[in-house]
């Protein structure tokens, strides 16, 4: 792994970031593996559903393959095979 990003802004085209913000991800994440840990949302909440537009965004700006997962024991070594690991965050209850 190569890149791990950190923000509490989010990833979402409809923020108020700074362009230099979003030419980084552009930049960092272009034809790249990306894998989104999902939080421990519930299925029905808002903040689940955003796990969605994460991967859409990440696509959009060229990022090679996406994938999201919840962390388990069993599945810890598999986000050593991604550039880059993308920790939702966010209120987990609704």
């Amino acid at each position: 792994m190569n890149n791990i990003i950190m923000t509490s802004n989010g990833f979402s085209n409809t923020s108020n970031r700074s362009d230099e913000i979003d030419e980084l991800f552009k930049k960092v994440a272009y034809s790249k593996k990306v894998l989104i840990v999902g939080n421990a949302a519930n299925k029905s909440s808002s903040n689940y559903s955003q796990r969605r537009i994460v991967k859409k965004n990440f696509e959009s700006i060229g990022a090679k393959t996406v994938h999201i997962i919840e962390l388990k024991p069993e599945n810890l070594k598999v986000i050593l095979k991604y550039d880059i690991l993308y920790v939702m965050g966010g209120q987990i209850q609704e």
